[in-house]
């Protein structure tokens, strides 16, 4: 037939399945790949600042819970896909802490201050401005490791 089973999800692929290939099917190329964990790293990072940036800015009592959870994740994610890129044979290929550069550790420690200032946004929000600045700050340092690659990389 024309639409095989599963071809709504992946159109382009013809149907085949990515995520969970039926068995005797290869899984994707892109999956795992270092392309697969820099979307996920940037992505999940976009939204973690959004959402604390929202939550400082005045998100309402009644939304803690459920902002607070999506903080949670997306720190999570972030940490996940930044070690997925870190370890891939194909991005960087480090597999051990013990091997990476100085600039890959000034990421690391970025992400540590934003996963605090995510986990004291409600805490905070009387004085945001501080909070918001030391974000921004910490995100263009974060940017400033990776595209300047300081001390070897």
């Amino acid at each position: 037939s024309r639409h095989r089973r599963g071809a709504f999800l992946f159109p382009a692929a013809g149907g085949r399945r990515f995520l969970f290939p039926r068995a005797g099917q290869r899984a994707g190329s892109w999956f795992m790949s270092p392309q697969f964990y820099l979307f996920f790293h940037v992505g999940s990072m976009v939204f973690l600042i959004a959402t604390i940036i929202a939550i400082l800015a005045g998100a309402p009592e009644s939304k803690r819970r459920v902002l607070s959870i999506l903080v949670g994740v997306l720190t999570l994610l972030v940490l996940v896909a930044g070690f997925g890129l870190a370890s891939s044979p194909k991005a960087l290929g480090m597999p051990s802490p013990v091997q990476w550069p100085v600039w890959l550790w000034g990421k690391f420690v970025c992400w540590l201050g934003i996963a605090a200032i995510g986990g004291m946004a409600f805490r905070k929000r009387s004085s945001p401005a501080p909070f918001i600045a030391a974000v921004v700050i910490l995100v263009l340092l974060a940017l400033f490791f990776v595209y300047v690659k300081p001390m070897g990389g």
